[in-house]
């Protein structure tokens, strides 16, 4: 019985009918230019060689070995480690605001004070930040950089003058921000196989939910935790 199931199970992972119906169709041709060539009077066995290749290869190619793929892909995908970071303690020092309560919601964007992408990033993560504000279940939002304290401070300090589009940044005290000290980022990137700057994480209890770029926080956010307000100061 064992190996009649497994079997089955062996089957049903080989049978893929789109590649079946492609590979039928692609080995008709095959007959057609072989009879084109050959009269199917002097047809031999032989000369099913190239249909049947035809249709053995397509079958392989795009049912199998693409199954076998997707299932490979999926397999990585559920071996990352979606941990949340430790962001309190001596993990990382604030130099504005402070760490998010344990177990809540919490939004991370990592950047870097040298990047101008990550100067622009700001400002859509602030308005993220705003808009949940009134919300219900307010997340956490945290901007973290593996750049000193010092650079993190200077580089608050110009964002408040100018952004990446010359404009001052208002309700920038809405959001954390903190320098790394115990590799949280580079954890970060290590589990979710992305070094992209910026990049953002949102955190629920102790898992990550998603990863994404901070530009799409919003509406992830939105997900995740609930739409914000209908009241908040979105609509003012």
């Amino acid at each position: 019985m064992a190996k009649s199931a497994d079997f089955v199970a062996f089957a049903k992972r080989m049978w893929n009918p789109r590649a079946f119906v492609q590979s039928s169709v692609l080995a008709i041709i095959a007959i057609i230019l072989t009879n084109m060539l050959k009269s199917f009077r002097s047809f031999e066995w032989a000369d099913a060689t190239l249909p049947a290749g035809v249709f053995g290869y397509v079958y392989w190619r795009n049912g199998v070995l693409n199954q076998s793929l997707a299932e490979a892909d999926k397999e990585e995908e559920d071996q990352f480690d979606r941990r949340a970071p430790r962001l309190g303690g001596r993990s990382v020092e604030y130099v504005r605001g402070s760490a998010p309560q344990p177990g809540g919601i919490s939004v991370v964007m990592v950047f870097a004070t040298w990047c101008k992408h990550s100067r622009a990033s700001f400002s859509p993560f602030v308005s993220a930040a705003m808009k949940f504000k009134s919300a219900k279940t307010a997340p956490s939002f945290v901007a973290l950089t593996r750049c000193e304290a010092d650079k993190a401070k200077q580089f608050l300090s110009d964002l408040g003058k100018q952004d990446a589009q010359g404009k001052p940044i208002q309700n920038i005290s809405a959001i954390a921000v903190a320098s790394d000290k115990a590799g949280v980022v580079d954890a970060l990137q290590k589990n979710f196989q992305c070094d992209e700057i910026p990049h953002a994480y949102i955190i629920k209890g102790t898992q990550v939910e998603w990863d994404g770029h901070p530009c799409h926080v919003e509406a992830a956010a939105s997900r995740i935790v609930g739409l914000y307000d209908t009241d908040s100061e979105e609509d003012e």
